[in-house]
């Protein structure tokens, strides 16, 4: 059985202050056998009010375990899947529990760093490629960093 279309967790909502940096997270525990297609929605991790993105990061397990991966990753949203990272690896041949990718570094990097919400916007992570061997099991974070600048 594979994931599906799921929705992540979000701890605690998402807040916006006038000029300042604020940082949110989401995370969501893998449970079957995660397939190409499966969705991870975060839904409104992004507040309403004005944000410009300054980072966005993912820690996860390894999700495509064989040991040459073909499956990868993006994160963005709904009108642009791969808006901040875009097909990094599900999976890598080294011993490493959890790796992280960022959008400001590469090869996460996209474009989507200083992109700027003005309404309350969930973000996307898809899994694409093709899965070799699917895990079953991990947790995967997910941090957002903005500016709050309201909407411009």
């Amino acid at each position: 059985m594979a994931l599906g279309a799921v929705t992540g967790t979000i701890p605690v909502a998402s807040k916006w202050s006038a000029g300042l940096i604020e940082e949110t997270q989401g995370y969501y525990t893998v449970g079957a056998a995660v397939a190409v297609g499966d969705t991870i929605t975060f839904t409104n991790i992004i507040p309403a009010g004005g944000v410009q993105i300054i980072s966005t990061r993912i820690q996860i397990p390894k999700l495509d375990t064989n040991a040459t991966p073909t499956a990868t990753l993006l994160l963005g949203d709904a009108t642009d899947d791969n808006r901040f990272i875009d097909a990094v690896s599900a999976g890598w041949d080294d011993e490493t529990s959890y790796v992280t990718y960022d959008s400001n570094v590469t090869p996460s990097a996209t474009v989507g760093v200083g992109y700027i919400y003005t309404a309350a916007t969930s973000l996307v992570l898809k899994v694409g490629g093709t899965m070799a061997t699917a895990a079953s099991t991990g947790h995967i974070a997910l941090w957002v960093r903005y500016r709050c600048v309201g909407n411009v």
